[in-house]
């Protein structure tokens, strides 16, 4: 009997050490549209299907009034799960993204000041003076 309760925490000890709390995370970069008209917005590199290693093309993604767009991520890493916020710090910004207007086309700063840390995703807001 005492040899099956030392067995019982045996394996409970090694489950435990083999687990971990550890998460595959990535920082996501996110394009919201906060105008009353949809807006274009031409991303270099985009991946439809939102892998790190999926086929990439530059694309122009139109973003509903009101609505938002995933348009990139980080490479993915192992972690806690509040520490996309370390990645943020480290790249804030998805550069070379541009705005496309009527007759012109207006890069996206890619500055901290500009982009915002939020749910896990780092956030850039069109306006309407934008």
């Amino acid at each position: 009997m005492i040899c099956n309760y030392f067995k019982a925490i045996y394996i409970s000890v090694l489950v435990l050490s083999f687990s971990s709390c550890d998460a595959y995370i990535s920082l996501s970069y996110v394009v919201k549209n906060k105008t009353s008209e949809p807006v274009k917005v031409w991303v270099p590199n985009y991946s439809r299907d939102h892998s790190p290693y999926g086929k990439r093309s530059d694309t122009v993604l139109v973003i509903a009034p009101h609505d938002y767009e995933r348009v990139g991520g980080t490479m993915p890493d192992i972690g806690f799960p509040w520490a996309t916020r370390r990645i943020y710090r480290e790249s804030p910004a998805l550069c070379g993204l541009k705005l496309i207007k009527a007759d012109t086309t207006i890069e996206i700063p890619c500055t901290k000041k500009k982009w915002k840390y939020r749910h896990g995703a780092s956030r850039f807001t069109i306006r309407k003076n934008s």
